[in-house]
């Protein structure tokens, strides 16, 4: 009907935009499988191909567990094929072998060319086509994945040119934090190398800047990012002069990403601070205390490229054998959350929907 149609875009706009400002971010992820339901319903495809796209940009954004949403990912991108959303569809693809990389598919974590996608082919057709969200979703993966596997130099590179993409298609929602925190960590890591430029500093000032200004409008979502930003740039400023403020710098960055369930994020800042103390000051054990509780909140989130590159890295981590175990945890556990329903896509028919064709599904 045309009033659950309303009402499903009326959730997908508030907690896009406005959910995130007053209450836990983790709180629309449900909110979106719903509007993807409702959009399903009522025949409102390309509303509902941008929701289970939010849906799965929060779930990753999150930190929740990585088996978990890969099951899932497979049927949204047939439902995406079969309803011609093209752009929705290349999103899934790009989350989606963006988290296979993480929980170590690939033996080249930070290529984006893998079972699900061709980063190359896909980056010159969203060129061509200007599409910038995808063109954004590329970048943006590129720069975390080179991140989160040590490969600064790259991801500086490409935090450099997603700023060019991404400049041209701001805007206010949420979903903008990571981009800012991910430019953010990559310039603060350019800042910290020997290649260091004045612009470097300028720009991690900037976007730590701009997790400022929402955290100050009451976005308390950005916290434990606006901290892990203000930890690396503390401990740049410091050096090894002053190790107890770095420390208690880390600390409440730790303490505020696990505090609200992003555990991934605290998971980066334990390495961070393991990283930091193992080259600086004479306490080894403490640099190796921060890596081993990384390690541990890696495997936690099902990211077994990483802890298989970490565990290469330190001699004192041992390989885990298996991810039973923090597929069950209760820290970060998706069970009781709503999950992927089948049944809401097999009332229909695709036939049914041809004038949702018209354009090609070019809108996500």
């Amino acid at each position: 009907s045309q009033g659950k149609e309303m009402y499903a875009q009326t959730v997908l706009v508030a907690h896009l935009y406005l959910n995130h400002l007053r209450n836990p971010v983790h709180d629309s992820i449900d909110s979106m499988m719903h509007a993807y339901e409702l959009g399903m319903e009522t025949g409102d495809i390309k509303n509902a191909a941008f929701a289970i796209n939010c849906y799965v940009e929060l779930y990753f954004m999150c930190g929740l567990p990585l088996p978990h949403i890969l099951l899932d990912l497979s049927r949204f991108r047939v439902e995406l094929v079969n309803y011609r959303q093209i752009v929705a569809l290349n999103l899934i693809k790009i989350k989606e072998q963006t988290m296979l990389n993480i929980a170590g598919e690939s033996r080249n974590p930070t290529n984006l060319n893998g079972r699900i996608m061709h980063g190359e082919r896909m980056w010159k057709q969203a060129q061509k086509k200007k599409h910038l969200m995808v063109c954004q979703g590329i970048l943006l993966s590129r720069t975390f994945l080179s991140y989160l596997f040590n490969d600064f130099t790259s991801a500086v590179r490409w935090a450099e040119e997603l700023e060019d993409v991404f400049n041209k298609s701001e805007g206010p929602s949420f979903l903008l934090a990571q981009t800012f925190f991910f430019l953010g960590l990559s310039f603060v890591a350019a800042w910290k190398g020997k290649k260091r430029k004045r612009s470097h500093r300028v720009k991690a000032k900037v976007y730590i800047n701009k997790l400022r200004a929402w955290f100050k409008k009451g976005d308390g979502n950005v916290h434990h990012q606006l901290l892990i930003l203000i930890a690396e740039r503390q401990s740049i400023l410091n050096g090894s002069k002053k190790l107890d403020a770095t420390k208690q710098a880390y600390d409440e960055a730790i303490t505020a990403a696990v505090r609200v369930g992003f555990n991934s994020y605290a998971a980066i800042a334990c390495e961070r601070a393991g990283e930091f103390f193992m080259n600086h000051g004479d306490d080894s054990a403490r640099g190796e205390d921060y890596i081993a509780r990384s390690y541990e909140l890696y495997q936690e989130w099902g990211a077994l490229g990483k802890t298989r590159a970490m565990s290469k890295k330190y001699c004192f981590l041992e390989e885990a054998s298996s991810l039973t175990d923090s597929r069950n945890s209760s820290k970060v556990g998706r069970f009781g959350r709503e999950r992927y329903r089948k049944t809401v896509s097999e009332q229909h028919k695709v036939a049914s929907f041809v004038e949702h064709f018209a354009d090609g599904g070019q809108r996500s």
